[in-house]
């Protein structure tokens, strides 16, 4: 293990091969092994995953649960690659996550098999599995977009305590205040109105559905 910065790696028993940098990186980590760490209280909650990196200001920071840490397995948490301040935050048992971008995916607890890239995309979401979201703002209020793709600056920005399954929304604000599952769509430049509808593809411009 290599541990830099004040109580990076204070708590670590078992783990091996554990790079953890910055004041605070890593801090609880014990039985953890083969984590990248950079940033200042990043990582700092969870013990126990194997092979995360992890790097900027509190990044992969864990929730405030100590008790949700306390329970998970060696295999909760692993695989994720988090770059960016603030980037999943919350983050508990998701594993195989790609998430890039300050505050990308912030609230981010269970969520697995996800790639985020862009400024505040995915900020709410805490449990979705297998979406993308690339963008700034993509997917910004949706509580989950399972099995969907959002692509473009506030593509499926999405309605607070939403959840719409398996959408494609390409393009600046494509999907954005769409309520449904099974849509396909394409736009340059989509409309606000708040819509709901499902099983469709759609090519639409302004506020034209």
């Amino acid at each position: 293990n290599s541990f830099i910065g004040f109580h990076s790696g204070k708590n670590i028993t078992t783990g091996k091969q554990n790079t953890l940098i910055t004041t605070g990186a890593g801090l609880n980590i014990t039985t953890g092994n083969r984590n990248l760490v950079f940033g200042y209280d990043s990582y700092y909650k969870n013990k126990f995953s194997d092979e995360n990196v992890f790097i900027g200001y509190k990044s992969g920071h864990g929730s405030s649960s100590d008790s949700t840490y306390n329970s998970m397995s060696s295999a909760d948490g692993c695989f994720n690659i988090g770059i960016g301040s603030n980037v999943a935050l919350n983050i508990e048992q998701g594993g195989s996550n790609i998430i890039i971008g300050k505050e990308a995916s912030y609230h981010i607890e269970t969520g697995s098999n996800n790639c985020v890239v862009g400024y505040n995309s995915a900020y709410t979401s805490a449990n979705t599995n297998k979406g993308i979201c690339i963008g700034d703002k993509t997917g910004y209020l949706s509580r989950n977009f399972n099995d969907s793709i959002l692509i473009g600056e506030q593509a499926g920005r999405g309605a607070s305590n939403r959840d719409d399954t398996n959408n494609i929304y390409i393009g600046k604000k494509s999907g954005y205040n769409v309520n449904g599952d099974n849509n396909i769509l394409l736009t340059t430049s989509g409309g606000e109105n708040s819509v709901t509808f499902s099983n469709r593809f759609a090519v639409y411009k302004d506020n034209e559905h």
